[in-house]
């Protein structure tokens, strides 16, 4: 598990990757790549590598049926607040290939095990959960 709170990044993954193309709701599961913690003048400044599964679910026929979805590696940055963490910003690599260089090389390795994984991740629990279906 990552130093963010997993919520806190599930629901602006969901708010923020994916926009629901079929009037459902975005469910988003972080698969935690690795942490980088930077202490500045500032505060702590958290750097958390993610690979995000992201789907959209809404309710059909009594079962639940899928929207658009995106599966992607992720940098978000946070800032420590008094006793928590704000999320201040997030990278994508570019379509296209390539621009894996916003992550460290540890990271990049990561990254492909978890492209190979992606079948076997599924927020399908959540949104089951949500629309109680």
């Amino acid at each position: 598990m990552g130093e963010l709170p997993r919520d806190q990044v599930e629901a602006f993954l969901a708010d923020t990757l994916v926009k629901p193309a079929f009037g459902g709701r975005v469910f988003c599961v972080p698969d935690v790549l690795g942490t980088r913690k930077q202490e500045t003048a500032s505060g702590a400044i958290v750097r958390e590598y993610v690979y995000a599964y992201c789907q959209e679910y809404y309710p059909g026929a009594g079962r639940l049926e899928l929207g658009t979805g995106e599966s992607v590696p992720v940098v978000l940055t946070a800032r420590r607040t008094g006793g928590g963490y704000s999320l201040v910003g997030f990278q994508v690599p570019p379509d296209g290939g390539g621009g894996l260089e916003i992550f460290p090389p540890l990271i990049r390795w990561r990254i492909a095990a978890a492209e190979r994984a992606v079948d076997l991740i599924d927020p399908a629990a959540q949104a089951s959960a949500y629309f109680r279906l």
